[in-house]
This record gives C-alpha cells, sequence and structure tokens, in this order.
C-alpha cells in the first residue's frame, strides 16, 4: 500500500498539469477556469480514494482467503499430529511392556 501512493502522486500531478494546459486552451465558455480546475480537482480525488480503497478491498479479500487456506492446513496438521501422537503412545507401551519382561529374565 504505501509503494502506490508515490504512483498515485504522480499520477495526480500530471491530471492537474495537463488540465491546466488544456484549461489555457478552451475558451471561457460561462464557466470560470478556476472553477472547472476546482471540480476536477476534485474528481481527481475522488477517483484516487476509489482506487485506494478497491486497492484495500483486494488486499483483504487475499488475506481472508490466506487466512482461509491457513485454518485448513492447521486442521490437517492437527490431525496428522493426533495421529502421530496415538501412534507414539501405542510405541511407548510396547517399549515398557518390553523393558518389564527383560527386566524378569534378567
Amino acid at each position: 500500500m504505501p509503494e502506490a501512493i508515490p504512483i498515485l502522486e504522480m499520477q495526480f500531478s500530471k491530471k492537474i498539469q495537463f488540465l491546466e494546459d488544456a484549461l489555457g486552451f478552451a475558451g471561457g465558455a460561462g464557466k470560470s477556469p478556476r472553477a472547472d480546475l476546482g471540480a476536477s480537482i476534485w474528481q481527481a480525488v475522488s477517483n484516487i480514494q476509489y482506487f485506494v480503497i478497491d486497492i484495500g478491498y483486494s488486499i483483504s479479500k487475499k488475506l481472508k482467503g490466506l487466512a482461509l487456506e491457513t485454518e485448513a492446513e492447521l486442521e490437517r496438521q492437527d490431525e496428522a499430529l493426533d495421529s502421530i501422537s496415538s501412534s507414539v503412545d501405542r510405541a511407548t507401551l510396547t517399549i515398557d511392556r518390553q523393558n518389564r519382561r527383560m527386566r524378569k529374565l534378567t
């Protein structure tokens, strides 16, 4: 997100420069060039806001997808750990039983 700000500033300044040039060539059609410039600036700011909101929405959508994938992976790993844990418990019981048998033999 922070890397988008310089790009937006550059595009915004270009729009203002082109708009000022265009106002210099256009004749006054009953409107003040300053009023048109102000309206165009607000339109440009509004477009930038929509662009930033759209970027924020897409980032949050990606983060939500990543969180859901992480949750599914965590559940799969939890099931695998449960399986491994029960296998380790069985192996521990078998080893303990064999150790007791060996002690009886000696």
